[in-house]
């Protein structure tokens, strides 16, 4: 008889043990890093225009060769220059019962620059061939590692969070039940620039950082402590 009740007991802490499947503490946090901003994401918007399809490719193709020839000045390598196709678009405007057709070109041309003094030059480039749109964004090299970082980072917090709130609370940390998480990364606003003569004592020789963030929520079961 005493043997029963002492398996009886045992499975009776045994199942009161385990956490009830409503029985959970939910935490949500945000890790985050800082990594230096090393590149530069540079946007080019080439477009010329004319009174016939091929006066505006001609323009255009000679804005192309111009853009080709500052890349090549400055050893713009091509895994970092992305394009589109070149495109022609007529625009027709009416003014006074008379309408006016031009012939508009358009291609969308992505660099990723790393010297930053060479930016400024091709800006000065650009200008001078009549380029008229083109911004830049702030951007790091470590983006998929800060990702992993910032992860890393988030968890942290969740454990420390959730065993704080358990220990407040009385209770005992189970299992994690379910994880949710979702990483990003700030960019800085697109910026139109404007050609700037030195290539020294400006603004981009101060250091400036991306902030890569992770957002997590983890559900963990609960019991109590005995």
């Amino acid at each position: 008889m005493s043997y029963l009740l002492i398996f009886l007991s045992f499975l009776f802490i045994t199942h009161t043990s385990k956490p009830h499947p409503n029985h959970t503490l939910s935490v949500s946090v945000t890790g985050s890093v800082k990594l230096p901003a090393d590149q530069l994401n540079f946007n080019i918007n080439m477009n010329a225009e004319g009174k016939t399809p091929q006066a505006a490719y001609n323009t255009h193709k000679k804005r192309e060769k111009a853009l080709v020839n500052l890349l090549e000045k400055f050893n713009i390598q091509d895994k970092n220059i992305h394009y589109e196709p070149v495109s022609i678009s007529k625009r027709v405007s009416r003014s006074n019962n008379q309408s006016d057709t031009t012939y508009i070109t358009q291609q969308n041309v992505q660099l990723v620059l790393t010297d930053f003094n060479a930016f400024e030059q091709i800006q000065i480039g650009l200008i001078q061939h009549q380029f008229d749109n083109f911004n830049a964004q702030f951007t790091s090299s470590q983006i998929e590692k800060g990702k992993n970082e910032a992860l890393k980072a988030a968890i942290r917090k969740a454990h420390q969070k959730a065993k704080l709130i358990a220990d407040q609370a009385g209770v005992k940390l189970g299992a994690v039940q379910n994880i949710h998480y979702q990483t990003e990364h700030n960019v800085s606003p697109g910026i139109n620039f404007k050609a700037v003569r030195s290539a020294s004592n400006n603004m981009l020789k101060y250091q400036q950082t991306i902030t890569v963030s992770a957002n997590i929520s983890i559900d963990y079961g609960i019991v109590e402590k005995r």
